[in-house]
């Protein structure tokens, strides 16, 4: 289990940003290999198989094998997210890092490191493929496959954790309580829990499929619940790094939540799917504190304002702010992948005069402001002025984004200068500008992983649909989503029910694309065929 508890903010968000743009951020339990999509080759069960088509096209598929199974009397006998009555106002911050073992639990945490090195290295000996081996080679095994005694010892060192994640679920708050605006170097903060809720949701998953094999169910939808519950915490946090992990937390836990959709024992769970909350994230805080990073980081730029100040300010302003710029870019060159070289202050004054014409122009086209007070400024303030108006001009471009609905993302458009001064505002290590650009999030890509989450979340429940109308519908699939004996879930992504398709007893959900398409193929079991599962 990696614990590196040194990792900061900035280097950690856009480590975890590079995952969510090229795979997806929370797929810990995908297939490794492509398949032709009309593949013939057996495959497992509850796991998501990479396929492409002769065109090219991917999808990523998941075969289900179901057992019919009617509404639960009354609706909401179990619940993934405790309802509201059940939840205690309380931070439940403090509870994941009392599982992460971050007190008292210092023997057991020793003991797991020397059992996960002892399977590390027979597996180097034996020399098998890189990750194939416990608990990783765990995550998408069916439940019966599981080596019992192996896995229970696995777990056994971490039963403390059971009691902690019980009562994490049930609080109300998420919060580190960070101090963060009398944080000196905001980019540079140390986050070292946040990457461990990754490694507690894994955990997590195979305490699930655990509890599945041994038949306990019930403790099986309540670990899906918990981690579902640790996605909405985190969702919720001022770092949209600590939003990207609880994404991928929601995410193992819808990925178990199908796995358990195929015990013949697992109660219907389409409105206990149904009573947690949508959105799941709320992003909105982490959105806020991107808004004001700038600022946060470098506090003395907030006293760039329209009043005009004079020369021999702008003189003294230029040196503490040139030592804030060469301990800015070494911490953020790994998003724009240039290498930024320290200024003296004779290079400061230079970029002045250079930046001086675009800066200008920027102030006088977009912000609108006259050449009679552009005129009283000193060249230094122009440029200083420019380079905050530009930053938060781009960072409310972007957040257009966040206050509209997912399917209206396509109707959303930059304004009209925007192309311009991103051309003109380029980024290289001889302008002041480069700072402005260097710090926005990609907003648009973080949004689609949680419009990922939640159009898996939303598959999930249309699968426990057509397993309750099955069971009133005389063993069979409904001919389409219209037939449903509940309100078939809309796809987040166009706001519109999945595409479906029934022939010769398969359904066939599809979710819209986004980066590829998701696609589950559902078939009713019988109860003889519990032991027949594809292994």
């Amino acid at each position: 289990m990696k614990r590196n508890l040194h990792l900061h903010y900035r280097y950690l968000f856009l480590t975890l940003l590079g995952i969510v743009g090229s795979i997806v951020c929370f797929a810990d339990v995908m297939a490794q290999e492509v398949e032709p999509l009309e593949s013939s080759v057996a495959e497992k069960y509850g796991v998501w198989i990479d396929k492409e088509n002769a065109s090219g096209e991917r999808t990523h598929q998941m075969r289900l094998r179901v057992y019919l199974k009617a509404e639960p009397v009354p609706a909401f006998k179990h619940r993934l997210i405790p309802a509201a009555n059940e939840r205690v106002d309380g931070n439940a911050a403090l509870f994941y890092l009392k599982a992460m073992g971050f007190f008292e639990q210092q023997n057991a945490r020793e003991q797991l490191t020397k059992l996960e090195r002892k399977w590390r290295e027979e597996a180097s000996e034996e020399q098998r493929d890189s990750g194939d081996y416990p608990p990783n080679n765990w995550s998408d095994a069916s439940p019966e496959s599981l080596p019992q005694d192996q896995v229970r010892q696995y777990l056994e060192l971490q039963y403390f954790q059971k009691e902690f994640l019980h009562d994490a679920a049930r609080r109300t708050r998420f919060e580190h309580d960070r101090a963060i605006e009398r944080e000196p170097n905001p980019i540079g903060y140390l986050l070292p829990s946040i990457q461990q809720h990754r490694e507690l949701a894994r955990v997590q998953n195979v305490r699930c499929r655990f509890a599945i094999a041994e038949g306990r169910i019930d403790d099986a939808v309540e670990i899906v619940g918990q981690m579902l519950a640790m996605g909405q915490h985190l969702g919720n946090d001022e770092f949209l790094v600590t939003g990207l992990v609880g994404i991928a937390c929601h995410g193992i836990g819808v990925e178990t939540g199908l796995v358990l959709s195929q015990h013949p024992d697992t109660p219907n769970l389409y409105w206990a799917i149904a009573a947690c909350p949508a959105p799941a994230f709320d992003l909105s805080p982490a959105f806020v504190f991107e808004r004001d990073l700038l600022f946060l980081q470098m506090p003395m730029l907030k006293e760039v304002t329209e009043e005009v100040r004079p020369s021999g300010y702008w003189a003294d302003f230029i040196k503490p702010f040139v030592k804030l710029r060469n301990e800015f870019f070494p911490l953020v060159t790994q998003w724009n992948g240039k290498t930024i070289e320290n200024w003296d202050h004779w290079q400061a004054v230079t970029a002045i005069a250079r930046d001086y014409p675009i800066a200008r122009d920027f102030l006088d086209q977009v912000v609108g402001l006259s050449d009679r007070q552009l005129d009283q400024y000193p060249k230094a303030q122009v440029v200083f002025l420019a380079m905050v108006k530009y930053f938060q001009y781009l960072q409310d471009e972007q957040m257009k984004q966040y206050v509209v609905p997912y399917v209206s993302l396509s109707q959303i458009s930059e304004s009209p200068w925007a192309d311009q001064w991103k051309a003109r505002f380029s980024v290289n290590e001889h302008s002041y500008l480069a700072i402005a650009h260097a710090l926005p999030a990609h907003f648009e890509q973080i949004l689609k992983a949680a419009a990922r989450a939640e159009q898996k979340k939303s598959l999930w429940q249309t699968v426990e649909a057509l397993r309750m109308t099955a069971a009133g519908n005389g063993g069979e699939f409904p001919a389409s989503l219209d037939q449903l004996i509940v309100p078939a879930p809309l796809d987040p992504v166009t706001n519109r029910p999945f595409e479906y398709k029934l022939s010769e007893g398969i359904a066939t959900l599809r979710g819209a694309r986004l980066s590829h398409k998701w696609e589950i193929r559902l078939e009713l079991a019988k109860l003889d065929q519990q032991e027949e599962k594809t292994k």
